[in-house]
């Protein structure tokens, strides 16, 4: 797991690299002119070294499932947080929901017990002679 956690790490800053990277390759595209040629190959060059690395740090998170609904957080421009902090809060109102399902049946056994209880009693005691 740890290996697997840095791994991960590394991959994150490699995509961190990617896209400084392009933000300067994007840079010397904009104002472009025949005289920065040999720096937007290196900057090419240095983007496709990148895009290597990262290809090869990927399999070391291949088995790592992402939810389906993160991906639409983070496509809808949302910040990953956002479904980190709204998925919590799903879990803590379904454990509430749990608990209080759980008090409300513990309730009604011990209400149940009492009724049932209470009428065994009365079936306990003696008829008499029969008469009402």
């Amino acid at each position: 797991a740890a290996a697997a956690l840095l791994m991960s790490e590394q991959i994150r800053e490699q995509v961190e690299v990617f896209v400084e990277q392009l933000r300067q390759t994007a840079a010397i595209v904009v104002d472009f002119n025949s005289d920065q040629q040999d720096a937007l190959l290196q900057r090419i060059n240095g983007l496709a070294q990148t895009l290597q690395t990262i290809d090869q740090l990927k399999t070391s998170v291949e088995d790592v499932d992402v939810p389906q609904e993160l991906l639409e957080c983070i496509d809808q421009g949302h910040h990953p947080d956002a479904y980190t902090r709204e998925s919590l809060q799903r879990v803590v109102y379904k454990r509430e929901t749990a608990h209080q399902k759980r008090e409300i049946f513990k309730s009604f056994g011990e209400k149940l017990k009492s009724e049932l209880n209470g009428n065994f009693a009365q079936q306990d005691k003696p008829m008499g002679d029969g008469r009402p």
